[in-house]
């Protein structure tokens, strides 16, 4: 019993006693376990055969191409990204400086109720502009007004490019008020003015001398059905001596007021007849000479159209009244034809629609709404059309 407690014994006499206040330090071990990314399971390698090595074997060359591919597709996007933090840092940096945001070299894009200091201490040279009612304009700027070639875009699709002179329309330019009717010629302060020709949406034309957006002085009317007026108008209408010729194949030559015939004239029918004399209202009215094609002709006095009365041709009245008639229709024909004015404005006016389109696509080229400013969510819808428009 003595025997079996002493081989029991941890330390022989000769031993130092252990200090147990004081144990000596163990090392710790480190579990590498917890540095694996995967549990491999223990595979006997008597157990396997020829195919299972092979396959372990590819499999694990696989995972070895795909951790080296994927290490290189990391390092890849990581060298983009930081390029383009670069990229984006520099432009940002650059375009965001306070101080040069407000100068007169930053891209402009203003509202017309701002302060007229303000505008004018930025605005030369090439800009675009946001009005309040919607309307854009992209071109040339003389201290923060309208001035030199550019193009407008009004609400409704409604366009003009040309000549402008202290924000007005003046000079030569094209006028599009969307499909209703399209303007070549002369402007004057806003209005057309000059030589011009008008293209109206149902497919008549005129093309002659206006004042303050009106057919004013000589020109020509082509109707769609054939007819056609050329002669005098006034404040849009016709007025003054004038040849009408109607889709039936009738021709008046003399006199109109009011766009009625009106006055002394001369009238040639489609079947051959004529009258000369007074005319009221489109019909004819007082004394005058109704010449048929196959007998004698008629003189007398006319009443709204109707024959009222006979008279000699030698009358005085009948005399004087046939002579006047005949002067009418012969001045009348004889008016002075502005084609080759027209010809010419509409030329220019063409050319300087050219030549706005190319300054409003440099305006809105270089001057682009700055990326922070307030304005540019209000305004995208706008900017949009702008692009739209200003393509060629």
């Amino acid at each position: 019993m003595r025997r079996n407690m002493s081989s029991r014994l941890l330390f022989s006499a000769d031993d130092e006693a252990p200090d147990l206040e004081n144990p000596p330090h163990r090392p710790r071990m480190i579990r590498t376990k917890r540095f694996l990314l995967f549990s491999l399971p223990r595979v006997p390698l008597s157990t396997l055969t020829m195919q299972c090595s092979v396959f372990f074997f590819l499999l694990s060359l696989l995972a070895c191409c795909l951790i080296y591919s994927l290490h290189k597709i990391l390092l890849h996007l990581t060298v983009v990204a930081i390029l383009f933090l670069a990229y984006f840092l520099f432009k940002t940096v650059s375009r965001t400086d306070l101080q040069s945001f407000f100068t007169n070299n930053r891209p402009t894009f203003f509202y017309r109720d701002e302060p007229s200091a303000v505008r004018v201490s930025r605005i030369n040279g090439h800009a675009v502009e946001l009005l309040p009612d919607g309307s854009i304009y992209a071109g040339e700027f003389t201290e923060g007004i309208r001035n030199g070639r550019g193009v407008m875009m009004m609400p409704g699709m409604r366009t003009y490019g040309g000549d402008w002179v202290q924000g007005v329309y003046h000079g030569y330019g094209v006028e599009d008020m969307a499909g209703r009717h399209v303007y070549q010629g002369q402007f004057l302060e806003g209005k057309r003015s000059g030589y011009g020709f008008m293209k109206y949406r149902n497919g008549d034309q005129y093309k002659g001398q206006w004042l303050g957006n009106e057919t004013h002085g000589m020109g020509k009317e082509t109707c769609i059905d054939g007819s056609s007026y050329e002669g005098r108008f006034k404040t849009g209408m016709r007025h003054g001596l004038g040849v009408c010729r109607d889709s039936n194949g009738d021709m008046y030559l003399g006199e109109y007021y009011n766009d009625t015939c009106l006055g002394l004239g001369t009238c040639v029918f489609s079947n051959g007849d004529k009258y000369e004399g007074s005319w009221h209202e489109n019909q004819m009215q007082g004394y005058g000479v109704y010449t048929r094609r196959d007998a004698e002709p008629e003189a007398g006095q006319w009443d709204h159209g109707v024959f009222k009365s006979c008279m000699l041709i030698s009358d005085r009245w009948i005399d004087i009244t046939l002579q006047a008639a005949r002067d009418a229709a012969r001045d009348a024909k004889n008016l002075q034809n502005v084609e080759d004015q027209v010809i010419q404005a509409v030329t220019d006016a063409v050319n300087a629609n050219e030549a706005a389109r190319l300054e409003a696509i440099t305006a809105h080229s270089i001057n682009r709404l700055h990326r922070f400013d307030p304005r540019r969510l209000a305004t995208r819808a706008s900017t949009k059309s702008i692009t739209a428009l200003f393509q060629v």
